[in-house]
Parts: structure tokens; sequence; C-alpha cells
């Protein structure tokens, strides 16, 4: 769920599986100009920080980028470099909870 966080002032995401209780506010609804595309465009997951998103580079192993190549982690990624035994990824992300967690259940 995203919303206006009223305390900071900012959007904020929360995990459903984390909301206790909803009951009804006396807050008016500020309507807004959201573009989901936009908000999470440099990341991977639901968490989406400012700024510009860094340059990352990965080397995977030639038997494991077939993944990769089948099924991107992010629109960002490209092939930089095709060596003997690996090939070398480049994303413009954010690293994320959610980025890492693939890297090490895919064992790249």
């Amino acid at each position: 769920m995203i919303g206006l966080n009223d305390e900071y002032k900012k959007r904020r995401t929360y995990g459903l599986d984390r909301i206790l209780k909803i009951e009804k506010s006396d807050v008016p609804y500020v309507e807004q100009d959201f573009k989901p595309d936009e908000y999470f465009k440099n990341s991977v997951g639901i968490i989406s920080p400012t700024g510009t998103p860094p340059i990352i580079k990965i080397a995977v192993k030639k038997e494991q980028a077939q993944y990769l190549i089948t099924q991107p982690l992010h629109e960002s990624q490209v092939i930089v470099e095709e060596k003997k035994d690996e090939i070398i990824f480049e994303f413009c992300i954010t690293i994320t909870i959610r980025f890492k967690r693939n890297m090490i259940r895919n064992k790249f």
C-alpha cells in the first residue's frame, strides 16, 4: 500500500501484511498525480529511494547468466561484456533488500 505520510510529508510504502488495524480518519483525502511506473523505475521491489541510482555491474557465470537473459531483474539490465566463463550485466538501480535476495536466491 502506498500512501502520503502526514508526519514525513511524503509518500511511503507499507506492507499489507504488517497492517494490524484500519480505522476511519477525519484527515481529508489529498488527490495526487501518482505514476507507479515512474515511482518504482529505479528499484526492484517495493522500496523506492529518491535520487539518482548507481550503476551496478555483476559478473555471472555463463551457466547462471541464461536465467538473467531470459528473466531480466530490471528494465535497465544490459549485458556489457561477455567473457569465456562469465557475462557481465549492468543495472541502473538502487540496491534494495529485494535485489540482494534475488542475487542470493538465484546464486548469482
